[in-house]
């Protein structure tokens, strides 16, 4: 019973808690949050290109096949 007074005093007086984050705690931050950035970038940039990929491909292939070129298949 004793023992249980002074473990509830002690959690009503305790101060609050100082810890101290370094610069490599930041760093890592900063790290994380670029490669997700850049993460989406590239993500967002290969599905915006893609229908032009596709598009220059088979103007290419329209334009040899007007010109009556063989292509690399054949």
């Amino acid at each position: 019973m004793k023992r249980s007074i002074y473990v509830g005093m002690l959690l009503l007086l305790s101060g609050t808690a100082a810890g101290y984050n370094g610069p490599g705690s930041g760093v890592s931050f900063v790290a994380a949050l670029w490669s997700l950035i850049i993460g989406v970038f590239v993500v967002l940039s290969a599905i915006l290109m893609w229908p032009l990929r596709v598009w220059l491909k088979r103007r290419k292939a329209r334009a040899e096949a007007a010109s009556g070129k063989p292509t690399a298949g054949e």
